[in-house]
């Protein structure tokens, strides 16, 4: 999904709820081959939807006590838009993405 994507659907006034995972980067990649390259700028994503001229609150949870606050107002204030960047350890994986990528590591030899 791009920026673009989302000022439309805030545009076109669609019920959303848009989940982000922020862990700094590439996880897969990291799970690959881990380099400077897979670090990239940490935006404020929470506060794209204000830039779009969104009115609704967008939320930003480090804590699972925090995403259970976010989910209860949107579902309470039956929002319209909702954004909520979750932000995750750098390594942060299932242990099928952690096997996908040992064997994906493997086969770049």
């Amino acid at each position: 999904m791009t920026c673009q994507d989302i000022s439309t659907m805030i545009h076109q006034g669609l019920k959303v709820v848009i989940f982000l995972i922020n862990n700094e980067g590439y996880t897969i990649e990291r799970l690959i081959t881990d380099g400077a390259y897979n670090d990239i700028a940490n935006w404020n994503y929470h506060q794209l939807p204000a830039a779009f001229g969104c009115k609704e609150e967008s939320f930003e949870c480090r804590t699972e006590k925090e995403l259970e606050n976010a989910l209860h107002k949107i579902e309470n204030n039956n929002m319209k838009f909702a954004f909520v960047e979750l932000h995750t350890e750098k390594l942060d994986a299932s242990e099928n993405l952690k096997s996908a990528g040992k064997f994906m590591a493997g086969q770049s030899n």
